[in-house]
Formats: C-alpha cells, sequence, structure tokens
C-alpha cells in the first residue's frame, strides 16, 4: 500500500541513468544556490523526495548546518548509496538522513520546513495521496517546491499537478526560473 502511495515502479527512472546527468557539470545548468538558498536556512528541517543520487540534498546539507537535518528518500537503494557516499567525501559532518520511500511516517514527523521534489513527481503514480501525505510532514508556513523537467512534463500534465497542490491546501507563491524545468513554489497555509 504505500509503496502504491509513492512511486509508480514502471516509470521510475533506472538509478544507473542519473550518471548521465548527476554529475559535476551540472552546476552549469542547476546552480543548487540560486535554486534552493533563498528557501532553506541554517537549523530547518528539509526533505528531497526523489533524491536520486542527492546533488540537491548535499547543497541543502550544507545550508541547514549542525543544527538543522536533510531527509534525503528515494526508492531505489542504489542511489542512497551513492549518496551517502558522496556525501562522506564532500564532509562527513552533514547531517543526511536517507531513507527508502515510505518509512518516512514514523521518522520525520510533521516538522519539516521545506520540501523538494525535482524531476520526480510525473513518475508517481497516485499524486494527490503523494502530495497529501507530504503536505502532512510540512510545518505551517512551510515551503514546497515543485520542479519538472520540461522533457517528460508536458504543460497540460504539469498544470494538472498544479491544481492537485492547491486542491490540497498548497498556496502557490511564485513560479521560480529553473533551467529546462517548470517550477511552482508553494507554502502551507
Amino acid at each position: 500500500m504505500i509503496k502504491k502511495l509513492l512511486l509508480f515502479e514502471k516509470h521510475t527512472c533506472p538509478w544507473w541513468l542519473a550518471y548521465t546527468w548527476d554529475h559535476r557539470l551540472r552546476q552549469l545548468v542547476h546552480d543548487a544556490d540560486s535554486i534552493l538558498k533563498p528557501y532553506v536556512s541554517n537549523g530547518h528541517r528539509v526533505a528531497d523526495i526523489g533524491c536520486g543520487m542527492g546533488y540537491f540534498s548535499i547543497a541543502m546539507a550544507e545550508y541547514v548546518g549542525a543544527a538543522g537535518r536533510v531527509f534525503a528518500v528515494d526508492r531505489q537503494p542504489q542511489m542512497l548509496d551513492v549518496l551517502n557516499k558522496r556525501a562522506q567525501k564532500r564532509n562527513p559532518r552533514l547531517r543526511i538522513r536517507t531513507m527508502l520511500a515510505g518509512r518516512e511516517k514514523d521518522d520525520i514527523g510533521l516538522s519539516l520546513d521545506f520540501i523538494l521534489t525535482f524531476w520526480m513527481l510525473h513518475e508517481v503514480d497516485d499524486k494527490a495521496a503523494f502530495l497529501q501525505n507530504w503536505y502532512s510532514h510540512l510545518k505551517v508556513g512551510g515551503k514546497y517546491l515543485l520542479v519538472e523537467p520540461k522533457i517528460h512534463t508536458s504543460r497540460q500534465l504539469f498544470d494538472e499537478e498544479v491544481k492537485i497542490c492547491r486542491h490540497i491546501g498548497f498556496e502557490q507563491l511564485s513560479r521560480p526560473h529553473v533551467r529546462v524545468s517548470r517550477a511552482v513554489l508553494f507554502e502551507k497555509a
């Protein structure tokens, strides 16, 4: 049941394919500072859902510092293994908690300041249940950044995702520019 709520398996990108995109040159297209730093600060508790190999998780861990925590969630253990190795190499003190999708309920609680889904919501089967689940983990006033790839996500599909977010209770704040992507920043009112 939990797995069905989180990801639709046949559409999940193979873990090894992430190496084609998730490497040092990615910063030329997706500068983590410009995308995330306005929303993630020292002491924050944040979640990177569908974190892959940790490109954004590691950046957010640097922003939240020793007083914060990053929950990096993915359905593929191989992705989480690579993330852990990269984080250890970058800075062994980074506060990143990796977890397989479906096990976050008891570990995270209801206290997140920020949630990121970057290029992954289009892979979710039951988007309403998935988004409702993560909405429940967000503090009032907490932010949610939804980013989808233009290549895989049509304008129509993205607009449907935004509509679901609004229906659940997210308030749309802005549409930040993210290269080769469609993006919306929401807040839990």
